[in-house]
C-alpha cells in the first residue's frame, strides 16, 4: 500500500508553474468568477468532432475540443429555474443524448446532441416519474448501463435515496423499471445489470444483482478504507473494482472480486500530497485509471497489475494542495483522440494531451537468512523514487515500482535485521523485475520507538508512556525476560517474553526519572520519563 510520486515541474502556459508527468497542457477555457464547474463528460458527433460537456452552476456548456489547444464553446443549455442553481451537476451520454442531473431539482434533463456542431441550443426535455407517490426531482449522480440501455439515478429525493432504474429504449422518454432502496447510494458503476453501489455514509461498496429491477439482490458488501465510499469503476476484465473515499488522506483502492464470498483488498495509492482528497476514478480499456483529486489535479495510474498500483502520469493545475474541496472536480479520459478534459471548480475547462506509459514494476519476496521463513513488515524502498516505500505482507511478498526506466538502488530494512541495499537494479517500462532477497537477523536486542523511529543506544526522553520493541534470536525463544530497573536498582517491571518479537508499552504510572531496560544479555537501553 503506497503512494508513488516522481515530480517534474514544467511551465504550462498559465499564471504559475505546474507539476506534471507525462501530461502536456493544451488549453484552459475559463468561465469567470460568476460560474463554478461541476462534473464533466465527453461526446463525439457523427463527423468525429469531440466535445466537452461541462456541468456549471446554471446548466451545461458544450465546448468543441477537437483542436485541444483551441476549445470553442458551442452553446449552453440552461437549468430551468435560475433561482434554484446548484453547484452539483452530473452528466452522462448514451448514444446521441446527454442526461444531466442536479440537486437543484427538475429530475433528469435530456439534451439531444445529434445536431452538433450547430450553435443553436436544443430545447431539453425532463423526466420526472412519480415513484411510490413521490415525484422524482433532486438527483445527486447517475450512471448508464450501456450493455442494457438502462439509467441508474443516485441520491434522489425518493424513498431512502437509493438507486432509481429506468430504461432508455426511447432516449427522450425513459421508462421507470424499479429501484434499489435499502440505503442511501451516493454514486455507482453498472455493468450488465450488476450495480457497484457506493454507500458513502455507510462506508460500503455493495455489489448488487439488478436483473430483477423490482427486487435487486445484494451479492456482496465490502467496507472501504476510510468508510466514506464515493465512487467506483470496474476493470475491463471485470475481475477488479476500484473505489474512492472522499476524505482527506484518501486513496484509490483496488479489490479482487473474482470470489464474491471473499473480496480482497489488493492495493491502495495516494495522490500527489498526503492530505489530498480523491473524487472520481475512471478506468480506460488499456488499464489506466484516470482520477480527479481536487487540489491535486488528476492522476494517471497503471492498474494493469491491480496488486501493484503505480502512478505514471499526472497534472496538478491548482496552486494549493492538501485538504480542501477546490480544484479538479471531474476528469474524462475516454475521447477517441486520447485528449483528457477536466473541469476545475473555480476556473473552467482544462484540456490536456497525455502520454500513457506502462509502469516499471519491482516485485519479490524477503526471507530470514537463518530460518528461511518469510519476513512480514520489511520496509522496501527504491531510494531515488519518492514515496516508493512499501512493506512486505504476511507471506514476505512486496510490490512497488515507478514511472521512469533506469538503474536504481533498493533498500530493505526491518527492526532486528541488518539493513540491506542492493545496487544497480535495472527497471524497464512494462517489465516486472523480480528481486528476492534475505535479511540477516542481528541476534537479539531492544529499541525504543517514538514517531516511528527506533533508538537503540541513545537515552530516550518521553512523557507519560513510550513503546519498546524487542526481538530475539531463535536460540533465545525460551526463558527470556524483559526487566526494567529504576535509578536505585529496583525492578519496576518484569515480563517473560513468549514471542520472538513484539512491542511493549512502558512508563504508565511510573514516577519521573531514569530507568534501565534489560533483555537477557543484550545491551541495556536507558529511558527517561520527563513527568
Amino acid at each position: 500500500m503506497k503512494k508513488l510520486l516522481f515530480l517534474l515541474c514544467i511551465s504550462a502556459g498559465s499564471l504559475f508553474s505546474q507539476s506534471s508527468l507525462n501530461v502536456t497542457f493544451a488549453a484552459n477555457y475559463p468561465y469567470g468568477s460568476s460560474r463554478t464547474c461541476a462534473n464533466i463528460c465527453g461526446y463525439v458527433d457523427s463527423t468525429g468532432r469531440e466535445y466537452a460537456l461541462i456541468g456549471v452552476d446554471n446548466g451545461m456548456t458544450v465546448v468543441d475540443v477537437t483542436v485541444p489547444a483551441a476549445p470553442v464553446q458551442i452553446y449552453q443549455v440552461m437549468w430551468p429555474v435560475q433561482n434554484s442553481n446548484s453547484e452539483w451537476k452530473e452528466i452522462k451520454v448514451y448514444k446521441k443524448h446527454a442526461y444531466v442531473v442536479s440537486e437543484a431539482g427538475h429530475g433528469v434533463q435530456i439534451v439531444d446532441l445529434s445536431k452538433l456542431p450547430s450553435p443553436t441550443p436544443p430545447a431539453p426535455v425532463y423526466w420526472q416519474p412519480v415513484i411510490n407517490g413521490q415525484t422524482l426531482s433532486s438527483i445527486h449522480a447517475l450512471h448508464i448501463d450501456t450493455t442494457k440501455g438502462n439509467i441508474y439515478l443516485y441520491g434522489s429525493n425518493v424513498g431512502n435515496k437509493g438507486a432509481i432504474i429506468g430504461n432508455l429504449t426511447n432516449p427522450v422518454a425513459p421508462v421507470y423499471l424499479g429501484k434499489f432502496d435499502n440505503t442511501y447510494v451516493h454514486d455507482g458503476y453498472v455493468d450488465n445489470d450488476t450495480l457497484y453501489a457506493c454507500e458513502i455514509y455507510d462506508g460500503n461498496m455493495e455489489i448488487i444483482d439488478c436483473s430483477n429491477k423490482t427486487t435487486p439482490v445484494v451479492l456482496a458488501t465490502v467496507q472501504t478504507p476510510l468508510r466514506f465510499t464515493h465512487n467506483s469503476w470496474l476493470s475491463p476484465d471485470k475481475k477488479t473494482v476500484f473505489t474512492t473515499d472522499e476524505k482527506t488522506k484518501s486513496d484509490l483502492t483496488s479489490y479482487d472480486i473474482t470470489n464474491l464470498a471473499n473480496i480482497t483488498l489488493l492495493d491502495t495509492i495516494k495522490g500527489l500530497s498526503t492530505g489530498s482528497i480523491v473524487h472520481n476514478v475512471h478506468v480506460r480499456k488499456d488499464y489506466f485509471a484516470v482520477t480527479s483529486w481536487y487540489r491535486d489535479g488528476f492522476t494517471i495510474v497503471d492498474v494493469s497489475r491491480p496488486n501493484n498500483l503505480i502512478m505514471t502520469g499526472y497534472y496538478d493545475m491548482y496552486a494549493g494542495s492538501g485538504n480542501g474541496f477546490n480544484g479538479t472536480w471531474g476528469v474524462y479520459p475516454f475521447l477517441p483522440s486520447g485528449t483528457i478534459i477536466c473541469s476545475n471548480i473555480e476556473d473552467g475547462l482544462y484540456v490536456f494531451n497525455p502520454t500513457y506509459i506502462r509502469a516499471c514494476y519491482l516485485e519479490g519476496n524477503v526471507k530470514d537468512s537463518s530460518s528461511l521463513l518469510n519476513l512480514q513488515g520489511v520496509a522496501v524502498q527504491i531510494l531515488t523514487i519518492t514515496n516508493s516505500n512499501t512493506l512486505t505482507d504476511v507471506s514476505g511478498n512486496y510490490a512497488t515500482g515507478g514511472a521512469a526506466a533506469g538503474v536504481y538502488n533498493v533498500q530493505f530494512s526491518k527492526t532486528g535485521y541488518q539493513t540491506k541495499i542492493i545496487n544497480n537494479v535495472s527497471l524497464s517500462n512494462g517489465v516486472v523485475t523480480v528481486l528476492n532477497t534475505k535479511l540477516a537477523p542481528l541476534g537479539m536486542g531492544i529499541a525504543v520507538v517514538q514517531n516511528e523511529q527506533s533508538f537503540f543506544n541513545t537515552p530516550t526522553i518521553f512523557e507519560n508512556k513510550t513503546n519498546l520493541k524487542y526481538y530475539l534470536a531463535n536460540a533465545e525463544a525460551n526463558n527470556s525476560y524483559l526487566r526494567v530497573y529504576d535509578y536505585s536498582g529496583n525492578i519496576v517491571m518484569e515480563k517473560k517474553l513468549d514471542d520472538l518479537q513484539g512491542e511493549i508499552i512502558l512508563g504508565e504510572g511510573w514516577a519521573k526519572g531514569m530507568y534501565l531496560v534489560s533483555l537477557n544479555s543484550a545491551r541495556p537501553v536507558r529511558i527517561i520519563k520527563a513527568n
